[in-house]
């Protein structure tokens, strides 16, 4: 995975590998962290049920999107100050 940040202060390009990303722990890691933010938030009351194995799910199906389709751009954002937010698979 490959994330591209640019703005007019910093410019920075991070390389994950894959394997990292797309694993059990990470799917429980990515679920507990969700929950958190919500409750700090205060949306809690959003009804937002990821558990470890629903992001694990999700998880899988980015793998095999990869898999299946090579280089694919998950996010393309870019502000109308010219910021630039770019995720890669």
């Amino acid at each position: 995975m490959k994330i591209i940040v640019r703005t007019h202060d910093v410019k920075f390009t991070l390389l994950l590998p894959n394997f990292l990303l797309f694993n059990s722990l990470t799917g429980s890691l990515i679920s507990k962290a969700v929950a958190t933010e919500l409750r700090k938030s205060g949306t809690g009351n959003l009804k937002l049920n990821i558990d470890a194995w629903k992001a694990g799910r999700l998880l899988t199906q980015l793998r095999q999107a990869r898999r299946k389709y090579g280089r694919f751009t998950l996010v393309d954002v870019e502000s109308a100050n010219g910021d630039i937010v770019k995720i890669i698979l």
